[in-house]
């Protein structure tokens, strides 16, 4: 059901009226954000956690080593080149989790997308897009890939779901002014 590597975590004894699709970030995997995911979701017995992990890919930053991750990394600064197939293709599949919970009954208003630093980039790209109105778009640490396709690839503004966007100053890897 999660179109590739991951894990899903269900509630026990509720029945499921939300999920939370959680994108991880570069050379980690969804089981890495397993605690995390719980952690944020404490007490609502009612949300299920889909965990999915990148495939493994050659990243050019670090010189062609395989990693799990959404797209190719070229640089950190705003000015590097992006991995539009990469990061197309893991929209895709994004997606295609969000329509699998549509079709469980699930919503689009009760679906949240986020993630951290490569991740949270991954769902700001489907949420920003989504043509229905999403629970909630997180971003910790994160950037907007593909920028300069906005604003002509977003969703409907009235169908715009609220953003939270975190992201600490001394962040040695993603730099708060990207």
């Amino acid at each position: 059901g999660i179109g590739g590597p991951g894990l899903v975590v269900s509630p026990k004894d509720s029945a499921v009226t939300a999920t939370v699709i959680w994108f991880h970030g570069l050379g980690d995997s969804g089981e890495g954000w397993l605690s995390g995911a719980l952690e944020m979701c404490a007490g609502q017995k009612h949300v299920k956690i889909v965990l999915p992990s990148a495939v493994e890919r050659p990243i050019t930053l670090n010189g062609g080593m395989r990693m799990p991750a959404w797209a190719d990394v070229y640089g950190l600064d705003a000015d590097s080149k992006e991995d539009e197939f990469g990061w197309e293709e893991s929209i895709k599949r994004a997606e295609a989790l969000i329509s699998h919970e549509l079709s469980n009954g699930i919503p689009s208003h009760r679906i949240v997308v986020g993630g951290f630093s490569m991740g949270g980039a991954l769902a700001l790209n489907v949420g920003l897009r989504s043509k229905r109105r999403l629970g909630g778009i997180v971003g910790l640490s994160s950037w907007l890939a593909l920028r300069e396709r906005y604003p002509e690839l977003a969703g409907p503004k009235d169908e715009m779901a609220p953003i939270l966007l975190c992201h600490g100053t001394e962040d040695p890897v993603v730099g708060y002014g990207r």
